[in-house]
């Protein structure tokens, strides 16, 4: 069973650790969505304070997966999809998984807290 649990402040070392692992694997996938500067402290931060991070942890109960789940804050970049950007949702940011705690479903099972928030927030949409 893994546990999914708001982020809080003592994790950002962990977080930040994380990505530091993924960014290189995304690169080198051909991946350039995120870089050595992004995302950052600052950031994961941000979404601290607004208690929109969230972790999943590893059976020792370290971080292994991190994601920030907002509310209807999308991207510019998503102007282009066939979807209304005003309809209220849950949109999933800064996912990523510890390489070494990848294929152990922690992704899925932070995907499905997203729509649990959801469902309980009387939203319709996932993005």
């Amino acid at each position: 069973m893994t546990t999914i649990r708001l982020a809080t402040a003592a994790d950002l070392p962990a977080i930040l650790a994380l990505v530091g692992q993924v960014v290189p694997l995304m690169q080198a996938a051909g991946n350039f969505q995120w870089e050595a500067t992004y995302p950052n402290e600052a950031v994961f931060r941000r979404d601290l304070d607004r208690r929109h991070l969230w972790v999943a942890e590893v059976e020792d109960g370290r971080v292994g997966a991190v994601a920030a789940l907002t509310h209807n804050d999308q991207d510019p970049e998503y102007a282009q999809a066939d979807w209304d950007p005003l309809e209220p949702a849950l949109v999933t940011h800064r996912l990523a998984v510890l390489p070494a705690a990848q294929g152990r479903g922690l992704a899925a099972a932070l995907l499905g807290h997203a729509e649990t928030l959801a469902c309980q927030q009387g939203l319709r949409v996932l993005r």
